[in-house]
């Protein structure tokens, strides 16, 4: 078995062990070999690819992301390596707080590592919701550009705008007072949402859900899953956000749909 860095010529492999239900991880891959603060690796047997991940650099914090063993060589530890290389990447780079969102099969290995589960994220799907009338979004504002970034360093407890920055352009906004009450960010994963107070978040919920028909969020947002159910919406599936190192303070209740499953 041998765990390495990933390398360009190797992404037309990666989809050889895409797991069945998520989404494509080519394309989070090219993103990770294309980032400066990405750190793709792969795990071989005889040249074969049996396993990915990723750690994702966020200053003081980091995120292990797609962490992946192909079914035919699970249980033979191949995760729990995998997962020490990229927890020992983010310990180079002097991470305070080392992240995860994990699957039921992926927890157990995780805490034997030493993470600690925090909450669960519920996902809901399957629900219609109406246009809240007396919300209106604008589109992006430059003049908003910072404002916007604190919003999320608030929320999330993270300097995430690396990440952010290349898909403010597109971004939808709530604005009160000639402030920010909220931002969506549709090309930015699954359409991030956060939102300093409800019926800003309810509103640009409302508006990624006009085109998207599930939604995952941090089971302390309770105002938006019980507005979701309301709508018709039902959960069909949980994951655990896990920690290592310090636990990070941020607000999950302003987190009103997640980027995905590689950064919350």
């Amino acid at each position: 078995m041998l765990i390495e860095s990933l390398a360009t010529e190797d992404i037309s492999q990666v989809s050889s062990i895409q797991p069945e239900g998520w989404q494509p991880i080519t394309p989070s891959f090219q993103f990770y070999l294309q980032s400066p603060f990405c750190f793709p690796l792969k795990c071989t047997i005889d040249e074969q690819l049996v396993g990915l991940g990723a750690t994702i650099l966020h200053n003081q914090t980091a995120w292990l992301a797609h962490i992946i063993v192909s079914p035919a060589h699970r249980n033979k530890g191949i995760g729990t390596q995998i997962t020490k290389a990229l927890i020992q990447i983010a310990e180079k780079y002097y991470c305070k707080t080392i992240l995860l969102l994990a699957t039921t099969l992926g927890e157990p290995v995780y805490a034997k590592l030493g993470f600690k589960k925090e909450m669960d994220y519920i996902f809901l799907q399957n629900g219609k919701v109406e246009k809240q009338s007396d919300q209106v979004t604008h589109s992006y504002d430059e003049t908003y550009r910072k404002s916007i970034l604190k919003l999320d360093r608030m929320v999330s407890g993270e300097d995430r705008s690396k990440i952010l920055i290349p898909h403010l352009t597109n971004a939808r906004m709530v604005i009160h007072d000639e402030k920010i009450g909220g931002v969506y960010l549709p090309t930015l994963g699954e359409g991030l949402v956060i939102a300093e107070n409800e019926k800003s978040g309810i509103a640009l919920l409302t508006e990624r859900l006009s085109d998207k028909s599930s939604v995952a969020l941090p089971t302390e947002n309770s105002t938006a899953i019980a507005f979701l159910i309301t709508q018709g919406y039902s959960e069909f599936l949980r994951g655990s956000r896990m920690y290592l190192g310090e636990k990070l303070s941020w607000q999950p209740t302003k987190l009103y749909s997640r980027i995905g499953g590689n950064l919350g």
